[in-house]
């Protein structure tokens, strides 16, 4: 059997093949089970080893990960050219091995129903669209985790600790175990989320730049050890960061066009309230100043990446520096 499954976080994709994987293979071994990941295997290599049988074992599982040939990403539209590399690939679905499962993970919204490879798994297998949960999917979900766990948590507590992992259901499961695990059974509180879960990332660069661009430095800093306190990855704040001034750039541009706030937010597909808080926070700032800051912050980037500098120290030393 051929299995699809597609979802645009991995961990739920992975979820939802094991439920399937391990009723029909619950013990894997050398002899039956073999994993791919497809950043770093071909689509031939997959045709291969679904047809090289197992010569001990009666039925052979092959599981391959983040299958990006399959997605729509960085297609674009448009009539699209034959893959010849997915040939191979191709004819065994068409013509699949009953002997044999194949799960083909895709971490994507969408995947390429042109694609020859998912037209042939319509026919011959199943594919699967795994959906992100509402939030009271969401809700109930958390809320029957920790009453198992006899950790009693209240719904401001819940809803914060929902906020916080804003949807990223890897950390959703990540982030209930450490609570689980440092409350012990005690009543999880609204403090005790706001100390061990960190609030999403774009919420923290929002508060960071908002106080760069007030030139309150000594905000910042604090802001970012607070970040520390949570193991926060330099590079990815940066990558946020950046944006964020980018944004406000495009903001910028817009508002010298004279365009209005509502017609700012509709071009830049943000709330309102965002474009009114951005054209707040740029006043008296120069396209200038902004250019500078995301300049600066790719050469961090690179001195981070490069191993120049550590990176703790190469970003509080863009905090200090600072200016406008």
């Amino acid at each position: 059997m051929i299995y699809l499954f597609f979802s645009p976080q991995a961990a739920m994709a992975k979820k939802a093949a094991k439920r399937i994987l391990d009723k029909e293979c619950p013990v894997k071994d050398e002899f039956n089970y073999v994993s791919f990941n497809m950043a770093e295997h071909t689509p031939d290599e997959i045709a291969d080893e679904c047809e090289m049988l197992s010569l001990i074992a009666e039925k052979k599982t092959i599981v391959a990960e983040n299958c990006a040939f399959l997605s729509n990403e960085g297609k674009g539209k448009g009539k699209k050219k034959a893959d010849p590399s997915l040939k191979k690939l191709t004819d065994y679905c068409l013509n699949p091995n009953m002997n044999v499962d194949l799960y083909l993970l895709v971490y994507s919204e969408t995947i390429d129903l042109a694609n020859p490879v998912v037209s042939a798994i319509k026919t011959t297998g199943e594919i699967k669209e795994v959906p992100m949960p509402t939030e009271r999917e969401w809700f109930s979900a958390a809320s029957k985790y920790f009453a198992k766990r006899n950790c009693p948590i209240d719904d401001k507590a819940l809803q914060e600790f929902l906020r916080r992992i804003d949807g990223d259901y890897a950390r959703f499961l990540t982030e209930r175990e450490k609570l689980c695990a440092y409350a012990n059974g005690e009543p999880i509180t609204l403090p005790v989320i706001k100390m061990m879960v960190s609030p999403k990332l774009e919420d923290d660069a929002f508060q960071l730049s908002n106080a760069l661009l007030r030139g309150n430095r000594r905000a910042a800093i604090r802001i970012y050890r607070d970040l520390k306190m949570h193991s926060i990855d330099e590079v990815r704040l940066i990558g946020v960061l950046a944006n964020q001034f980018r944004f406000l750039d495009q903001v910028h541009f817009l508002d010298g066009k004279g365009y209005s706030t509502m017609e700012i937010a509709e071009e830049l597909n943000c709330k309102p309230m965002r474009a009114e808080i951005a054209l707040r926070n740029i006043a008296g700032i120069s396209p200038t100043g902004l250019l500078q800051a995301q300049e600066e912050l790719y050469h961090i980037d690179k001195a981070i990446l490069t191993g120049e500098e550590p990176a703790p120290f190469a970003f509080e030393r863009f905090l200090s520096n600072f200016s406008l």
